[in-house]
This record gives C-alpha cells, sequence and structure tokens, in this order.
C-alpha cells in the first residue's frame, strides 16, 4: 500500500459507536445506530499518535489519490466527508495495465449510492458520475475490479501489482452539522469482539451492515454467521482498508450462511466487517431482486 497524505484512523469503542481520528489529532463525537436510534450520553473518545491504529486512506476533493493492489490483494477502501446534496463525482482510473477498476460507493449507514465498472473516461476505468449524496456524514468508496468485487479474485489476477487514481470531486465538509469534525468522522454500524454475539439486517436500502470487530494480536479467530434468513456474504478489512478475507458460503457447514475461520491477528485494534449478500451493490438497481434479511453473528477463539 502507499502513503496518505491524510488519514483515518480507525478507533472501537463501547455499544454501536466509534470514531475515526485524522492523524494525531483526537476526536470526541457521537452517533447512531443503523436503525436511527439515539445512543443516549454515550460519547466515542480518540487519541494517540499517528501509526498507533490502522488508517484508511482519506480522499481530498479534486486530488488524485494514486494507490496499488499488491499482490494477493483484491480490493481497498477509501473515505470522505460529504454534504447533504452534495453531487459527486467519483473516478477510479488505472495506472497500470491490465487492471479493470470496479467501484461501489456507500453511505454512511451502508447504503450503496452507486457503483460502476468502465463510464470513465479511459479505457476500463471507472466512474460515478453526479450522484447526489443523500445525507451529511461520511461515505466509504469500495475499489476492486468486477470479477473481486464480491468473491475470491481468479489467481491470474493476483499475479501483479495493480496501480491506480481514485479522485472525488463535488463534495464538501458538512461544517454546520453539529456532529462535524474536521478531526473525527462518523458511521453506522454495530460492534463486536471475540467472545460476542449480535443480530443485524441488510435490506435494499442499507444493504451492507458495518462492524467493528475488537481482537488483539496473536488471537486466531472464527468469525460466523450461525443463523439468517438470507445468503449472507462475509467481507473483512485489515486497518488500513484492504481486503484480507471474503467469504459467501461456509464449507464447513455446506448452507448459505457465512464463515471466515482462522483468523490471525496481526495487530491489536479494531477491524472493518462487512455482513451483506452477493451482488449487494445491485441493491441500487430499481428492478434488482435483493431482499436481504435478518443475521447473527458471532466471533469466538478458533478451535484448534
Amino acid at each position: 500500500m502507499t502513503s496518505w497524505r491524510k488519514s483515518l484512523s480507525l478507533l472501537l469503542i463501547i455499544g454501536i459507536l466509534f470514531a475515526v481520528t485524522v492523524g494525531s489529532a483526537s476526536a470526541q463525537v457521537t452517533s447512531s445506530s443503523p436503525g436511527g436510534e439515539t445512543p443516549g450520553s454515550d460519547v466515542a473518545q480518540g487519541e494517540g499518535e499517528e501509526g498507533e491504529r490502522g488508517s484508511i486512506n482519506f480522499l481530498t476533493p479534486d486530488e488524485p489519490f494514486a494507490e496499488e493492489l499488491a499482490p494477493g490483494e483484491g480490493a481497498v477502501l477509501f473515505a470522505f466527508d460529504g454534504t447533504q446534496g452534495d453531487i459527486v463525482t467519483v473516478t477510479a482510473t488505472q495506472t497500470s495495465e491490465g487492471f479493470d477498476p470496479f467501484m461501489v460507493l456507500m453511505g454512511p449507514a451502508g447504503q450503496v449510492i452507486a457503483y460502476d465498472d468502465d463510464s470513465g473516461e479511459e479505457i476500463f476505468s471507472s466512474a460515478i458520475k453526479e450522484v447526489t449524496l443523500p445525507v451529511n456524514g461520511s461515505y466509504v468508496v469500495l475499489v476492486s475490479d468486477f470479477s473481486s468485487v464480491d468473491r475470491e479474485p481468479a489467481e491470474d489476477s493476483l499475479k501483479g501489482t495493480r496501480t491506480f487514481e481514485v479522485m472525488v470531486t463535488g463534495n464538501k465538509a458538512p461544517i454546520d452539522d453539529p456532529n462535524y469534525s474536521e478531526d473525527s468522522v462518523i458511521l453506522f454500524h454495530g460492534s463486536i469482539e471475540v467472545g460476542g454475539v449480535t443480530d443485524g439486517y441488510s435490506s435494499p436500502e442499507e444493504p451492507v451492515y458495518y462492524y467493528f470487530l475488537s481482537a488483539t494480536q496473536g488471537d486466531v479467530i472464527d468469525i460466523v454467521i450461525d443463523e439468517a434468513d438470507f445468503d449472507t456474504l462475509m467481507i473483512l478489512f485489515d486497518r488500513s482498508g484492504v481486503r484480507t478475507h471474503i467469504n459467501d458460503d461456509d464449507s464447513d457447514r455446506g448452507g448459505l450462511e457465512s464463515a471466515i475461520r482462522g483468523v490471525e491477528i496481526p495487530e491489536t485494534g479494531s477491524y472493518l466487517l462487512f455482513v451483506t449478500a452477493y451482488r449487494f451493490y445491485t441493491a441500487v438497481d430499481a428492478d434488482t431482486a435483493y431482499t436481504g434479511g435478518t443475521f447473527t453473528l458471532s466471533v469466538s477463539q478458533a478451535s484448534k
């Protein structure tokens, strides 16, 4: 992964809250759950020097950000702040041969705002053009390729380093929002730690349920959908936003529930987990058959 000009450091806290600090600044914010419930007086707090926690690259408006997917990496996340009503364009343009970028733009509560494969100015490049942001908050951009966005990448796509540039235009920080701080960002999400069990949902309006998973260096863990009323997909990212694991159907059980087993934790802290469904990005399409449903998620020490 290349270095960043500005970064968002991810910090897990109690309940359904989290703060993200920019650089070495600290943040104190409140948030609400994906269902819109208010967590009372609970406050997220984060402090520490840059580098203590993993960081997702933060996009500065109108500035191209150079990034790469190293051999073995299938997807990576970026983030930016936006204000309700902003009309934004996000582009991903390959700078190495043989890479066909695919982008998904997601909102603060796991909404799919738009996705694109080949609408950019250069052949095979991706562009999400002039979409209107529905709410104030922080937006997540997933960059992959069409063959890897919701599945393990083909082996031949992992052999070389793929380079590209990502850029967002038209967005501005929601400075009139009382929850906004230039040092923090809010996503609505659930939280879970090793030994925990929790319930969540996926819907056409919010197909991606964000979880922050707290784990300790040296842990070897199993992340399991114990039950669900739809065909789940789980995606785990490391602390720099690189996708490390993805699973659709757990081969150990032979059903439609997902499981990511035997994950070795390299660094104590918080890891971002998506719970969703195969082809989740199509939930934004008018003719989609996406339905989603509810699920139960557990995280445990892996059995030996």
